[in-house]
């Protein structure tokens, strides 16, 4: 999105893609073959909580979406 901004609204929208990916990287990159076959740990398909009653799925898992918009940036 900074990319569309002009240079004073756009340094913030850059600033925090950076510390997401950063996050990303240190916190849920893959960093052995061996301990998934995805790109990123601990995502999500479905997670029963007060607002969305459906049943726990995919919890903690790598998912096709997470690993598409990584590698997208």
């Amino acid at each position: 999105m900074f990319r569309y901004l002009d240079d004073k609204g756009s340094v913030k929208y850059k600033a925090t893609a950076e510390a997401l990916l950063e996050a990303l990287i240190k916190e849920c990159a893959v960093k052995d073959i061996k301990e998934s076959n995805g790109l990123l740990l601990h995502g999500t398909y479905a997670r029963k909580s007060k607002d969305n009653p459906c049943n726990n799925r995919g919890v903690d898992e790598c998912n096709p979406w997470g690993d598409y918009f990584y590698l997208e940036h």
